[in-house]
């Protein structure tokens, strides 16, 4: 298993690369700066839906059509992402847990997701604040 988080790009319409330790250098540069889409993955649908998307094949799944072989280059085999949301409802990036098998979540991978994507929210409105108190003190 690998994590994923991506950050939505201020242009509202592109996903970039957050952090993902366990991913192939190679596919992580491949898919920074994806637009979102109804069919863009698993991260760009998620973006775009404001929903979860749980893929468990990605070999076959329509979602990922134009991101099919550098997924299975990098031996990407599932993915499941949802949204990350502020506080007020705004889209900040995507969660995924990536797999290098088919399959789908149980209860408890459900459950991971949801804590991680919470985690992830309190720490990207974490980080942008600090951001922008840095740009104002300047």
């Amino acid at each position: 298993m690998a994590a994923h988080v991506r950050l939505f790009d201020p242009d509202g319409s592109h996903v970039r690369h957050g952090g993902a330790p366990d991913l192939p250098e190679s596919y992580v540069r491949a898919i920074d700066g994806l637009s979102i889409g109804p069919q863009a993955g698993s991260c760009g649908t998620a973006a775009f839906t404001r929903k979860p998307v749980i893929v468990g094949d990605i070999a076959t799944d329509p979602l990922w059509n134009d991101y099919r072989a550098v997924a299975l280059e990098s031996d990407l085999r599932a993915c499941w992402s949802t949204p990350i949301f502020d506080s007020e409802g705004r889209v900040l990036g995507t969660f995924a847990m990536y797999f290098r098998a088919p399959g789908l979540p149980n209860q408890s991978h459900l459950k991971l997701i949801d804590i991680s994507a919470h985690i992830a929210a309190i720490a990207i409105t974490k980080h942008r604040a600090e951001e922008e108190i840095r740009r104002l003190g300047r």
